[in-house]
């Protein structure tokens, strides 16, 4: 055949084929499966299907060096993807029409077994890094053919995983993929072995075991365990490779990666922080120039503001103080502040505390310079906890309102510092019709953070807990406290947003809309609703405006300034008073709201996959063979 005797000028014709296709044209909206037929059917004459799949077989196995000698296809893309990525796309999907509709092509047959061509070509594909935006393997149509090929090429995974030649991409989808479930063992080998071969997000452990009995999802927790262990070095990384892939080809740029990635993995499935939790540098230097521009040209920063960004990126990286004052003496508005900045300890400031102009004139009731801007009454006491003591507070308030109020509740809000790497929680607040607490969860260890967290969120106390797009709030202060049960499932939380759209169905038709409010006019659909940011609901509602100066605060530095308790009392008073609205529609209107509060959803979470204190057993046990869980033995393996 042709394609036999002069195969390299066939092939040669046939990659320039592609190359010469108009891809931003006539082939940029085209489907792939439309492109594979014009390629290996039009572009392939006078071959058989059968000859077709050998071919590309042979341009699988010799694109690389084809390419590599020929410079201007190194650079050649499309759709995103490289040569090799886009013909094995193309011929993917071509394949696919081929297993559907040809009757002269019986793909498997019980005559060819596991000989059958398309599997022969598979194994080139199975062992290609694909970039997770192509999401090759999803649109490869594999799931749409029989069992018997799915066996087989679930057999080529493994096998090919067990030499170190399968690409973490088809790892991962054999692992998620529920048609292949039957033919995949347990799964733990798999995955171990895409641990140690590269990146696997913590987001997919989870969902992997989440529909798994107890009982494999502790072995599961084994395995992740195992690896863990026995990975410390690089020559214990040696060992690990040898066991799972018969191979001990290791380098140690790829101890180094496989390190950087399990480490992160393993923090995230514990929920943790990260013991560098600094922001790179450049990151650092996007929000100093960001303050730079909002203070001095745009006039949206206060210097306090800018101050507390300063000392946050300067604690965290001490460099970024010349920086600081390189960037600073280029605004050319105030030289002095440039000096001051450039060897700042050194002139007098104190990074580690926060220069506070003016404190003792100052109270977070001070009434706002705009009169339509929300205060706080001055009835109100706010109260910043940073002890025991203010945790009796706490919970003796909670007991007085759960026995004095019909319906107690309180408004929950959390601040967060977005200079770092990782956030997590820094202040809780939580507000009653009388009472405004600062919660300093920076200031507590784990056992008073578990001990105000079951005051505020645990069943012991009948208070409902108002919050706004609360999940993220909890996301955050499940970071101080990872084990701390009660954040995973937090009694009689409820979301304002969600209140507000289950009050409105039970309102009566012919009510005013907007529920007798100044801007009745607005958009109060649910579409509306939940796009509506806790500013604008306030000004829609309570016919008042929302601070938000301080949005942007860095919640990190103490003690705060008094403009920062004002938001932070405000952020969760407001909630207060937006329920107290609603609750006197309702009394008017008499719906029950104690019923459409029990209906509304709770925001609860899984607990993070892998909790220090369920490793405890397993911190002094000696794990020296991966028998010890139940990774695969089976004829994958021999």
């Amino acid at each position: 055949m042709l394609y036999v005797k002069t195969f390299d000028d066939d092939c040669c014709s046939f990659l320039q084929t592609i190359t010469n296709s108009d891809w931003e044209g006539d082939l940029r909206h085209r489907p792939y499966a439309e492109i594979g037929e014009a390629l290996f059917v039009n572009g392939i004459k006078d071959l058989s299907h059968k000859d077709t799949l050998k071919f590309l077989g042979k341009i699988l196995l010799r694109i690389d060096r084809y390419v590599q000698v020929r410079v201007h296809l190194q650079s050649w893309t499309a759709r995103g993807m490289s040569l090799k990525q886009i013909l094995i796309q193309c011929f993917m999907n071509y394949i696919a029409t081929i297993w559907k509709t040809s009757d002269d092509f019986p793909v498997y047959h019980m005559v060819y077994n596991s000989r059958s061509l398309v599997l022969e070509v598979i194994p080139a594909i199975v062992a290609h890094e694909f970039p997770p935006a192509a999401n090759f393997w999803n649109h490869s149509g594999i799931e749409r053919q029989d069992s018997d090929l799915h066996r087989d090429f679930m057999g080529i995974v493994c096998k090919l995983s067990d030499r170190g030649l399968a690409s973490v991409e088809v790892i991962l989808y054999s692992l998620k993929s529920a048609f292949l479930k039957p033919y995949r063992p347990t799964g733990y080998r798999l995955l171990c072995q895409g641990l140690l071969r590269g990146k696997i997000e913590a987001s997919f452990i989870e969902d992997f075991f989440s529909r798994k009995t107890t009982n494999e999802i502790r072995a599961g927790r084994m395995a992740l365990y195992y690896v863990w262990t026995t990975t410390r070095t690089i020559e214990e990384y040696k060992i690990a490779v040898k066991s799972f892939f018969k191979s001990d080809e290791v380098s140690e740029e790829m101890f180094e990666t496989f390190k950087k990635n399990f480490e992160q993995t393993m923090l995230d499935l514990k929920n943790e922080l990260p013991k560098n939790n600094r922001m790179e540098p450049k990151r650092s230097e996007l929000h100093v120039c960001e303050a730079i521009g909002a203070f001095y040209h745009r006039n949206e920063l206060a210097k306090n503001q800018m101050t507390d960004i300063f000392c946050e990126a300067i604690c965290q990286r001490y460099d970024m103080a010349t920086f600081i004052a390189q960037t600073v003496r280029m605004v050319g508005q105030d030289p002095n502040e440039a000096s001051l900045w450039e060897h700042p300890c050194h002139s007098g400031m104190n990074i580690r505390s926060l220069p506070i102009l003016n404190a003792d004139l100052h109270s977070p009731h001070d009434k706002p310079e705009d009169p339509h801007t929300m205060g706080i009454p001055s009835y109100i006491d706010v109260e910043i906890i940073v002890c025991n003591r203010g945790l009796n507070e706490l919970e003796r308030y909670f007991r007085v309102l759960a026995g004095d109020d019909e319906l107690p509740i309180v408004g929950v809000d959390a601040e967060w510092s977005m200079y770092c790497k990782k956030t997590k929680a820094n202040l809780l607040q939580v507000a009653g019709p009388h009472r405004i607490f600062l919660i300093d969860l920076d200031a507590f260890d784990e056992n008073q953070l578990s001990r105000c967290y079951n005051i505020v969120f645990g069943p012991h106390y009948p208070v409902w807990k108002i919050g706004y797009q609360f999940r993220e709030d909890l996301a955050q202060l499940r970071r101080t406290c990872p084990t701390e049960k009660v954040l995973y499932a937090p009694s009689r939380v409820v979301c304002i947003t969600r209140l507000i759209m289950a009050v409105q169905k039970h309102a009566p038709e012919e009510t005013e809309k907007g529920f007798g409010t100044a801007a009745a006019a607005g958009d109060f659909s649910e579409r509306a609703l939940k796009s509506m940011g806790l500013a604008k609901m306030t000004e829609m509602f309570l016919g008042c405006r929302l601070d938000k100066a301080e949005q942007l605060s860095v919640w990190t530095r103490r003690p705060l300034r008094v403009s920062q308790q004002r938001y932070a009392a405000l952020d969760a008073f407001v909630l207060v008073r937006l329920f107290q609205k609603f609750d006197r529609f309702c009394q008017f209107h008499n719906i029950n709201l104690l019923p459409i509060l029990q209906d509304l959803p709770e925001p609860s979470s899984k607990m993070p996959f892998m909790l220090v204190s369920e490793f405890d057993p397993f911190k002094h046990a000696t794990v020296t063979a991966f028998d010890m869980f139940p990774i695969e033995n089976d004829y994958h393996r021999n």
